[in-house]
């Protein structure tokens, strides 16, 4: 009889192993309905949107507000970020650094994929993560976890530069079941993977939950995710109307 995953021990290329396996195979994906409920110190927020991925590649969030009128979109992209502010008019295009002085609580490509995908693994390999079997893991009350302090070897900055952490926690299926952060300038994050349900070959997450603080400001979001889509053709329109100004 197989020994049940909570009841075993493994060595670090075992777990990357079955992160790679259980990560999801598809090219593109777009999800035509999502619900967000946004808690902004203490004003309230319901918007409905949508999104579009190929993987590893480009991620395009559109975001509407009312009477399906939409507030933003957001192309993601490994290195760079668009962002269309229809509710001031303006628009962004540069490196997430300087995004971040605009709206500090934008996250890099990775972490957004994975919201979406449920796997850890393109987080991993962009930040240099390297699974030694030097360390052995194992399953604590149905969850592995994870941890990543300061970086080391990165390929990219995440959100801030010093006193970086990160705690991943896995469920036995070694899908994202929470990831946890703590950085420099007093902010803390959490991310907990609710629910997850199959589509296409694939199992992939409909509800998530956010929890970030900065300087003692809080910001939640859940997110639920339907009308998912995989291996369809798509493309990421992003045009900027003229009379918008520009963030840069």
């Amino acid at each position: 009889m197989p020994v049940p995953h909570t009841e075993r021990t493994f060595y670090g290329t075992e777990v990357y192993e079955e992160i790679r396996n259980a990560s999801p195979r598809f090219s593109t994906y777009s999800a035509g309905r999502l619900s967000i409920r946004v808690v902004d110190n203490k004003d309230e927020f319901n918007f409905r949107g949508s999104v579009r991925i190929r993987k590893d590649s480009a991620l395009m969030v559109s975001i509407n507000a009312f009477a399906g009128i939409e507030a933003a979109r957001i192309l993601f992209t490994m290195d760079s970020v668009k962002i269309i502010d229809r509710l001031n008019n303006a628009y962004f295009i540069g490196n997430y650094d300087n995004a971040r002085r605009f709206y500090p609580f934008l996250p890099d490509y990775p972490l957004v994929q994975s919201l979406f995908t449920g796997s850890p693994l393109t987080f991993f390999e962009r930040t240099g993560y390297t699974f030694s079997d030097r360390n052995v893991y194992s399953f604590d009350e149905g969850r592995m976890t994870l941890l990543i302090e300061d970086f080391p070897g990165r390929q990219m900055d995440y959100w801030y530069n010093d006193n970086e952490r990160y705690r991943i926690l896995l469920d036995p299926g070694f899908r994202t079941d929470k990831i946890e952060y703590s950085g420099g300038d007093n902010v803390y994050g959490s991310i907990d993977f609710i629910s997850y349900g199959a589509h296409g070959d694939d199992i992939l997450p409909e509800e998530v939950d956010f929890y970030f603080i900065s300087h003692n400001l809080p910001f939640t979001a859940s997110i639920r995710i339907g009308r998912i889509e995989t291996g369809r053709e798509i493309s990421f329109p992003f045009s900027v109307p003229e009379r918008y100004r520009s963030l840069n």
